[in-house]
């Protein structure tokens, strides 16, 4: 819950609306659904004791196969929903179906005060990828953990969401494609482009 509070949603209401968090929940910890961003978010967190636990390469991979899910015949998904708790189940379904017919992303997070290796992560983020549809994995591990604690306790929270932008090569004024600018000493990147107002 503190994580959906700090990095996705606006309120604690929303955060304890989207928690699972019973059992047959298969490692679906909370899901939550952005209408006005056309994204569906899938978290399973991990707490361990020690930022030393390495995670292990299965439950990574298991947890980064769900964004084949919509897009699987119709006996592999109810094989998936058998013995799935009621209440995950009607999230999850609600999510697929806007994936599938409003082309919603989705957008998984493995979460952990552990630690995940970066072989381990190249794999998921791959086999994401690789997906029917338009979908990314955010393995968060130990170090990122505390900075997002870092910037709740300093009252930035939510986390400012990814958004895609069009950049328009062409419009009423004429420009030279992308400007970046980079400041070394605050490590700072910036970018001026043109986009459709209708996108933003």
């Amino acid at each position: 819950m503190w994580f959906l509070q700090a990095y996705l949603v606006d309120s604690l209401e929303q955060a304890r609306d989207s928690l699972s968090g019973n059992t047959g929940d298969k490692n679906i910890d909370a899901i939550y659904i952005d209408d006005k961003a056309k994204q569906v978010h899938i978290i399973q967190g991990k707490f361990r004791q020690s930022e030393s636990k390495k995670e292990k390469r299965n439950d990574v991979l298991y947890f980064a196969d769900l964004c084949n899910l919509p897009w699987k015949r119709k006996s592999e998904i109810d094989s998936f929903y058998a013995k799935l708790d009621p209440l995950v189940g009607s999230k999850l379904n609600g999510g697929i179906k806007r994936i599938k017919n409003n082309r919603y992303e989705l957008q998984l997070y493995f979460v952990t005060t552990g630690k995940c290796s970066a072989t381990i992560k190249d794999e998921a983020k791959e086999k994401v990828r690789n997906s029917n549809g338009v979908s990314d994995i955010h393995i968060i591990d130990y170090e990122r953990v505390l900075l997002i604690f870092k910037n709740y306790l300093d009252d930035i929270t939510p986390h400012v969401p990814t958004l895609k932008l069009r950049i328009v090569p062409d419009g009423a004024i004429a420009n030279e494609g992308v400007i970046r600018r980079f400041d070394p000493e605050k490590k700072i990147e910036s970018w001026i482009f043109t986009v459709r107002g209708n996108d933003v």
